[in-house]
This record gives structure tokens, C-alpha cells and sequence, in this order.
């Protein structure tokens, strides 16, 4: 459902004809998804005694669900969040009221991964990663100035992870907005 959902999201008849409120409505469904997925991955306990309980053979966990459910919900907040003619100035800001700590938030746990013991975490989270930097590297000015100081130090703390070429791409992106606004140039 969620594959179907971004699939039409990135259709841009889809995209032209439903109105602003029932996107909203759908991103609200993705993110009780994504909520629900990662409160069931974070209990731990329950998820061993399913397990034990013989229903299932191996540990579960919703991780594709949790990954999903958050990527396109960001993406299809952050394409709202572009449109001037589709989203006025107040649901614009709570739009970004609702991206930037959940991206904080998703930055905060992918850094804390350990490489050696959580790598099918990392490979499910990195696409959503290069999301999160694209959407933080767009923002507007004022925008950006704002959420900068809460995911600056989180994306410094990326160099510490095997960075893939869509990665490092992705955070040449966010520094150069950063040198642009603080520094007043950008490089190449």
C-alpha cells in the first residue's frame, strides 16, 4: 500500500488533482504507519515472545514498513511543502514543523547504528538518509536557517558511517547550501 501510494504520489495527474487536504490526510496515514512500525521494532520484547510463541520462525520486525512509511512521508510532505500554489504559508510552516524533528529524529537513531551488527538497519535507512539531506538542503532560506542548528552536528556525524556515492552527493549538497548562507559562497 505504501509502494502504491508513492508510486501515485509521484504521478503528477495524481498529484494535480487530489486536493491539498486529502494529501494531508494521506501523510497522516503514513505517519501512523511509520509510528506504529517503529514502536513495534522498538519492542524488543514483544517481538521475542511472538517469536516464542511459535507463530513465526524468526524474529519480526517492520523495518520495511518503518523505512517506507517514513520516506514517502517525507517525500510527499517535501513536495507539498515546494508547492506555492497548492499550500499557503501556514500549512507550509506546519509542514516543516512536522519534517524537521522527524528528520532529527531518523538522523539521530541511523548515527547511533553500529556498522558491524545493525548493516541490513543501515542499507534499509540510507535511502530515506539521502531524503532527509535533499529535503534539509532545499528548504528555503529561512527555513534552512532554522533547522540547520538541530541537523548540522547529526550530519557531520555521517562521515563516521560508510558513506555510498548517493550519500556523499547528498551531504556535498547540504554543505554547500551551508557555505552559501553562513560562509556567503558555495563551491562545486
Amino acid at each position: 500500500m505504501i509502494q502504491i501510494l508513492s508510486e501515485l504520489f509521484e504521478t503528477d495527474e495524481f498529484y494535480d488533482n487530489i486536493p491539498v487536504q486529502d494529501m494531508l490526510k494521506l501523510t497522516k496515514l503514513l505517519e501512523q504507519s511509520y509510528k506504529f512500525s517503529k514502536l513495534f521494532n522498538e519492542d524488543y520484547n514483544l517481538r521475542v515472545r511472538i517469536w516464542n510463541s511459535g507463530v513465526i520462525d524468526r524474529l519480526p520486525n517492520l523495518l520495511k514498513q518503518e523505512t517506507a512509511s517514513s520516506g514517502v512521508f517525507i517525500s510527499m510532505l517535501f513536495r507539498l511543502y515546494c508547492d506555492s500554489e497548492k499550500v499557503d504559508d501556514a500549512t507550509r510552516k506546519t509542514i516543516t514543523e512536522t519534517l524537521v524533528p522527524l528528520c532529527v529524529s531518523i538522523l539521530q537513531r541511523f548515527v547511533s547504528l553500529d556498522e558491524m551488527e545493525q548493516s541490513r538497519n543501515i542499507q534499509s535507512w540510507r535511502p530515506v538518509i539521502i531524503e532527509i539531506l535533499q529535503v534539509c538542503s532545499r528548504f528555503d532560506k529561512g527555513d534552512f536557517e532554522h533547522s540547520c542548528p538541530d541537523v548540522y552536528q547529526l550530519i557531520i556525524a555521517l562521515f563516521d558511517k560508510s558513506l555510498t556515492d548517493d550519500m556523499r552527493i547528498a551531504m556535498k549538497e547540504f554543505f554547500n547550501r551551508v557555505g552559501e548562507i553562513y560562509v556567503g559562497e558555495g563551491s562545486d
